[in-house]
């Protein structure tokens, strides 16, 4: 529960965003969300952490140029920024 109340945080944050900002007038588009784990399978070493890949994105519109997602002002991105230090993860920023 400790893992998966901030991740579901995370997941309803960057979704209601995506909801909110990427598809404005009622533009139709597609949301993706993927999630794997990439380390600490069981036969992988047992003292090395379950490392989780949580992608999530859109074919909406662009985010401003060089948005710094980690320094952000918003109560949104804070919010998911707080929640991933929480997790010990990483926020990595993918504009293709």
């Amino acid at each position: 529960m400790d893992k998966a109340i901030p991740c579901g945080l995370i997941i309803n944050e960057l979704l209601s965003n995506s909801l909110k900002y990427a598809f404005p007038e009622g533009k139709k588009g597609e949301l993706i969300i993927s999630m794997r784990r990439i380390a600490g399978l069981k036969s992988e070493m047992k003292n090395q952490k379950p490392e989780i890949e949580l992608i999530i994105s859109d074919n909406g519109i662009e985010l401003p140029e060089d948005p710094d997602v980690e320094n952000s002002k918003t109560l949104g991105l804070e919010l998911v920024n707080g929640l991933t230090q929480q997790l010990e993860g990483k926020i990595e920023l993918d504009r293709r």
